[in-house]
């Protein structure tokens, strides 16, 4: 073999492991980028989980609902009782909005580029009263 030869086949040899190299760092951060998204949809399901038993559990006397409209939360009152009850994992954010015709509260819990959102209404909750008396069938 000639010096000419074995410099290029040295720079082939090098190139291949360099890229080879850069292949296998690019698999390792998407696995990463996987499991953490793994874990912050596992806390986000335990989070929406707590919620709607910390809402079913809670009882009405604890002033959620609102005093102006009858059978509906109030937004701020959720938002607080929800902070001081729920601690959040690190990473990961809670907005309380109410839904378009005010029957409900959206629980939107956001981890950097996952977002989960689910209803919650007062009636699901078992906290409204019907005023219509049950009929029972003989």
């Amino acid at each position: 073999m000639s010096l000419m030869e074995i410099i290029v086949s040295a720079l082939v040899l090098a190139g291949s492991s360099t890229a080879a190299l850069q292949v296998w760092a690019q698999v390792g951060a998407a696995v990463q980028h996987a499991g953490r998204t793994e874990v912050q949809l596992e806390e986000m399901a335990l989070q929406m989980l707590a919620s709607q038993r910390w809402l079913s559990t809670s009882a009405p006397e604890q002033s959620l609902l609102s005093s102006t409209a009858a059978c509906r939360f109030d937004l701020e009152a959720v938002r607080r009782a929800a902070d001081a009850a729920l601690p959040l994992p690190e990473g990961l954010q809670r907005r309380w909005r109410e839904q378009a015709s005010g029957q409900g509260l959206w629980l939107e819990l956001e981890a950097s580029s996952v977002q989960r959102r689910q209803l919650f209404t007062p009636a699901a909750a078992g906290w409204c009263q019907s005023n219509a008396p049950l009929k029972q069938e003989l």
